[in-house]
């Protein structure tokens, strides 16, 4: 019986290091969807990593019973269960094209570490990088005219999606290229 107790509480019985102190870092703490979608590999909104989405996970997390679970529909129409704690956080969500460019630094930043901490191959993490940093050094980031800021987290969006369902597919590509076709067809989506 103590095994069995042991083996479903082991948080409560894990060793702590005794001559451990607290990190001086700040320790993140994703939502359940944040770390169910890493551990798979699958597309995953940069809200979760914002610094507001990261906090509502901690709180989340702290105030919910994680054994309690509910039914969500997946984005292929299957049913699964879910702790509870990792539906909360959809409410409040934003979607990547409506984030700050302050939100998607903050996020891009908190993802990478995420993707390497949940054993992503190194290329797909430096390429999400490299395509990141194409995005902030593009000239529409640094122009004056604030539709073009939008069409490039809208590129973002959708770029990234749609290079987690072309994964493993004749379709895949690498996300470092910028498509500046695609580019001046969201941008006139925008704008129309």
């Amino acid at each position: 019986a103590l095994q069995e107790e042991k083996k479903k509480y082991c948080h409560k019985h894990a060793p702590v290091p005794q001559d451990a102190v607290i990190l001086m870092d700040p320790i993140i703490i994703l939502s359940q969807v944040a770390i169910c979608k890493l551990q798979k590999g699958d597309y995953i909104e940069l809200y979760f990593f914002t610094n507001k989405g990261l906090r509502e996970a901690e709180l989340t997390t702290c105030s919910t019973d994680d054994d309690v679970l509910t039914l969500l529909q997946t984005g292929d129409g299957l049913h699964t269960f879910v702790p509870i704690a990792s539906t909360c956080s959809k409410s409040t969500m934003i979607k990547d094209e409506d984030l700050s460019w302050e939100e998607f630094a903050e996020a891009a930043h908190h993802l990478t570490t995420a993707m390497r901490e949940n054993g992503w191959p190194e290329e797909w993490v430096d390429n999400h990088i490299k395509f990141w940093l194409a995005l902030e050094s593009h000239p529409w980031r640094h122009g004056h005219c604030k539709i073009s800021k939008c069409v490039l987290l809208a590129y973002q969006a959708r770029v990234r999606c749609n290079w987690h369902d072309t994964l493993a597919t004749p379709h895949s590509f690498n996300i470092t290229h910028i498509n500046a076709m695609l580019l001046t067809q969201i941008r006139d989506e925008l704008v129309h």
